[in-house]
This record gives C-alpha cells, structure tokens and sequence, in this order.
C-alpha cells in the first residue's frame, strides 16, 4: 500500500489529518508536524489497525579504523 496523508481544512478551520499505509507511531509523528505547521490543536487522536501494526527498520552499522572482537560469556 502506497504511504501519504490527507489533510482536510473544513469550512469552521477545523483541520483533520488522516494517514494511509504508515505503520506504527510515524503516523503521529507526522500528524503532529503538520499540526504544528497549520498552528492548530489536537482534539482527538483516533488511532488505526495500522498504529498497531510492527514496523521493520533496516540498520546499516559501520565501524571504521576499529576491529571489532565478539565477548565471551562466562557461564
């Protein structure tokens, strides 16, 4: 599923952001910068199966100029 949001600015000002495919807590993460990009306030937070959802996260770790050795446990 493609991942965007939709912002709804309703005649009385109200705003309503709405997130789409985004997992996790980014889509409040997100919610919460255009909140404060449009200065407007949160009146209700309605969370979707998608909050809830695992969010995979790839990490790329690099040492440089350093060797790495494993630790042993003793035991």
């Amino acid at each position: 599923m493609q991942e965007y949001l939709e912002i709804i600015i309703t005649p009385d000002g109200k705003v309503r952001v709405e997130t789409f495919g985004i997992k996790g807590s980014e889509c409040e993460k997100l919610a919460e910068k255009v909140r404060l990009l449009l200065q407007a306030r949160t009146e209700e937070v309605v969370r979707k199966p998608e909050y809830y959802e695992s969010v995979q996260v790839d990490v790329d770790v690099g040492v440089t100029g350093q060797t790495v050795r494993p630790t042993r446990r003793s035991g």
